[in-house]
């Protein structure tokens, strides 16, 4: 004889019934709800989209030659290339979303779209392009794209020679249906490995119009709670059923995460694998991230440092990032070097051979602990686009 407890097969239609209905439910609600909130500010009446052919567009630097309604970046001035529409003027508020075309040789090269606002011209604001191809910006994310725009462009990354093709900048009204492409491209979009990864995921494009998790979070909660009604409102659903149902659900809505997580990861081991495969050590150390670094710190060992070990300081002004520095010292072994964001008072700078500031030359005197001693004991050896290297002369 069966308990209430005890689920019969006579059962499993009414099981399976209730649980569609709790999830189809919860289904609704949550794409309601995410429609009135996406729907929210939509600007009542539309403006028309602006075009810019990119083959109007001035370098400022960097060079390239038009090829149809591309240009091919081929040249760059320390690895970058800076394309430019001139004056223009457009009212950002009327017009909240980018598309551009970008078509780089490799996927981890660097680009970037920039603006200037009429009422602040001597500054320029930028957001990252992280998606090749043809693609969607929801500019109404950055917090300076507001009033008149007076000057749109592109800065592009690159290596002579190794065209990188830019298309043109169309700026679109706002409307549902572009906030719909928005935020299925902000979750499907590939999201690179950083150094942020370790601690942080955004889940997809930086800018996502409304995250995923919450969404699918919310369906769960949801559908616990229909089912939960249902059990307790007259659905002849045992206890031991009930809490088998959640986990099926909670299985379900992780699912749907994971899946998003494991095509960015595979689409990352493939990247990982085309970049690094037929590599050798000191080929992807100069094609990492920190690259830069790398390259910078085995020129200052070739033909600045000299042969013999010698004793380094390495510090930089307010604006240096620490992981450069560190970086820095780990790529000048075997050389001795210290990180430190200050001239301690008990050293002296002939305990030192070199001392590289991570800064522009003359905002060494800035480092908290500059002394009369340290400027006549440093002289100026060297200075490249990261840091300038000053040898400690012996009094």
């Amino acid at each position: 004889m069966a308990t209430p407890d005890t689920p019969r097969r006579s059962d499993a239609p009414s099981r399976f019934s209730t649980l569609l209905t709790a999830a189809s439910l919860a289904a609704l609600i949550v794409v309601a709800g995410t429609i009135i909130f996406l729907s929210k500010d939509l600007p009542d009446a539309s403006a028309s989209t602006l075009n810019y052919p990119v083959t109007d567009f001035n370098f400022a630097f960097g060079s390239g030659s038009k090829d149809k309604d591309l240009m091919l970046v081929d040249q760059f001035a320390n690895g970058y290339a800076l394309l430019s529409s001139g004056a223009v003027s457009i009212q950002a508020g009327d017009h909240r979303i980018l598309s551009y075309t970008w078509l780089p040789p490799q996927i981890t090269q660097e680009a970037a779209f920039f603006w200037r606002v009429a009422g602040d011209p001597q500054n320029v604001s930028r957001t990252e392009i992280t998606e090749p191809g043809t693609q969607l910006i929801n500019l109404s994310a950055e917090p300076k794209w507001q009033g008149e725009i007076i000057e749109i462009g592109f800065l592009v990354a690159g290596e002579n020679g190794k065209p990188v093709a830019v298309g043109e900048a169309s700026l679109i009204p706002d409307s549902m249906k572009i906030r719909l492409q928005l935020a299925w491209r902000g979750w499907t979009s590939f999201e690179e490995w950083s150094q942020q990864s370790i601690n942080f995921l955004y889940g997809g494009d930086y800018r996502q119009v409304i995250a995923l998790p919450p969404l699918i979070a919310a369906w769960l909660l949801l559908s616990l709670l229909f089912t939960w009604l249902f059990h307790r409102f007259g659905s002849g659903i045992g206890s031991r059923h009930l809490l088998m149902t959640a986990g099926m659900l909670f299985l379900f809505a992780w699912l749907l995460l994971d899946i998003r997580w494991a095509a960015n990861n595979i689409k990352q081991a493939r990247l990982s694998l085309d970049t690094h495969l037929r590599t050798d050590e000191q080929q992807r150390m100069g094609s990492d991230m920190d690259g830069e670094i790398y390259q910078y710190a085995q020129r200052l060992k070739s033909s600045v440092l000299g042969k013999q070990n010698a004793r380094i300081l390495i510090t930089g002004d307010e604006n240096a990032i620490d992981y450069y520095l560190l970086r820095a010292k780990y790529h000048l072994l075997p050389h001795s070097v210290n990180v430190a964001g200050r001239l301690a008072a008990d050293l002296a700078p002939e305990s030192l051979d070199f001392v590289i500031f991570f800064g522009q030359p003359d905002n060494i005197i800035n480092v908290p602990g500059w002394s009369q001693a340290w400027q006549s004991s440093l002289a100026n050896v060297d200075s490249g686009n990261l840091a300038v290297v000053f040898k400690v002369t012996k009094q």
